[in-house]
């Protein structure tokens, strides 16, 4: 390989593929000076070759030189006349007059090489220079950002040094290109991050709204009923201060439940949420999540359906963490769905791979939940969004309130106990969240996991 050569502040770089070769190879003076001015760019040899008045001398030395040349052959042949008209005066005209048809061979020589070279050279320099023109057109097209043009060029038909600039110019196109593609896909990818941010500032802002909302109802509720309590304590009937410390009790209920999902979810994005994971039956937690929530179905006359498409219910997980997905996707069920309409539980058996990597092609057993309404629906362009933090479906975000919290909980439930969710789509009515995990957790028999997701 050849060194990188030195530059003048001391840097390497690597070494030009044109350079010279050794002094000790060098063919002519000419070479030895053009290699010379070539790397001392700063010095008087490489400004006076430089210098447009020099081509201009060079010109005129060549012409000259041919001039002298075709001149010399002028001579050559009438001394070639001379020599004729003096060969039959001497005695050894023989040789005289072979000498004068040599000089007039010589001559004719003369006068048919000098144009021909002439021709020559400046049939050479205009084929350079066409080529370098060539060659500047690439460049001028790389400047404007045409990065598809290309030197097309084949074997030996080119010069080496037009092949190896060709080379230089369309690796110095494809480089350009390739460039380009990356910038074109930063700059979208940074697009993309904006709107990302814009749309999680947005969905902050909501959030806060919301929040603000779902707070100060409850507690506006606290503080009205018990400000009630206390002005009619002395004169009020015993049904109507039960009936006071029923609302508080209930819209304290409602502010605790709050509060528990914000502890929940700052828990499951710190990683310090911990399962507690034992074999439980799935179709009795959701009976209990049913019987904890008969009065609000009872309230809306809402039918609760449940399908066993399996009799497999037993489950490694986390029953607690379970019940709070089921409430949770029940709530939202049952708050976007007109009265007197039904709530199907769906329950199947499943299955899932049993790791987490694009090549784990291996089966697991699992069991299905599917929680399907009547109600209002999701847009199919918000089916993976409605599982972000804070983001809320557009047709239920402005009517019925909520945080949207709920279903970023579940999704973060589930995905600890390596299952997945999802909601259906192409439904005619309503909407359908499925829920999915294993049978079997990886190491079954403990206790305590962490979560890691």
């Amino acid at each position: 390989m050849t060194p990188p050569a030195k530059q003048s502040d001391g840097a390497t770089s690597p070494a030009c593929p044109f350079a010279a070769p050794d002094h000790s190879k060098y063919s002519s003076v000419s070479t030895f000076l053009l290699h010379y001015a070539s790397q001392h760019r700063q010095g008087w040899l490489f400004a006076w070759l430089s210098h447009t008045r020099v081509e201009i001398t060079l010109f005129l030395y060549t012409f000259l030189t041919s001039l002298a040349l075709l001149c010399s052959g002028i001579y050559f042949l009438h001394l070639s006349e001379l020599l004729q008209q003096t060969a039959p005066l001497l005695s050894d005209n023989k040789h005289l007059a072979e000498s004068a048809w040599e000089t007039a061979g010589l001559a004719i020589l003369l006068f048919v090489l000098i144009p021909l070279l002439g021709l020559f050279s400046a049939l050479t320099r205009k084929l350079f220079v066409l080529r370098i023109t060539c060659l500047a057109q690439h460049l001028e097209r790389l400047a404007h950002g045409d990065y598809s043009t290309r030197v097309h060029f084949s074997g030996s038909q080119y010069s080496l040094l037009y092949q190896k600039l060709g080379n230089l110019i369309n690796h110095l196109a494809e480089t350009l290109a390739h460039q380009e593609q990356r910038i074109d896909k930063t700059l979208q990818g940074l697009q993309d991050s904006r709107a990302k941010v814009e749309a999680a500032y947005q969905a902050k802002s909501i959030f806060l709204a919301n929040m603000s909302h779902e707070l100060r109802t409850p507690l506006h509720g606290i503080l009205s009923f018990a400000t009630f309590g206390i002005r009619k304590s002395n004169s009020a009937s015993p049904e109507k201060l039960l009936h006071y410390f029923t609302q508080i009790q209930n819209s304290g209920q409602r502010l605790l439940e709050l509060l528990n999902d914000l502890l929940d979810l700052a828990k499951m994005e710190s990683g310090r949420m911990r399962y507690q994971f034992a074999e439980v039956n799935l179709r009795q937690i959701i009976e209990e999540v049913l019987t904890s929530q008969e009065a609000w179905f009872e309230e809306k006359r809402l039918q609760i359906q449940i399908k066993e498409q399996t009799d497999s219910f037993l489950v490694h997980c986390d029953g607690t963490r379970m019940a709070q997905v089921v409430r949770n996707l029940l709530n939202n069920a049952s708050k976007f769905s007109p009265a007197e309409q039904r709530i199907e539980i769906i329950l199947s058996s499943e299955q899932l791979a049993s790791g987490r990597r694009a090549t784990d092609t291996a089966l697991q057993a699992a069991l299905g939940i599917t929680i399907r309404d009547y109600g209002m629906g999701i847009p199919e362009n918000e089916l993976e969004g409605i599982f972000d933090k804070f983001v809320q479906s557009s047709k239920t975000k402005s009517s019925l309130g909520g945080t949207g919290l709920g279903l970023a909980i579940c999704q973060e439930i589930v995905l600890a106990h390596r299952g997945k969710i999802f909601a259906q789509s192409g439904l005619e009515q309503g909407a359908a969240v499925t829920f999915i995990i294993p049978l079997a957790q990886p190491g079954g028999d403990c206790a305590t996991v962490t979560e890691s997701v």
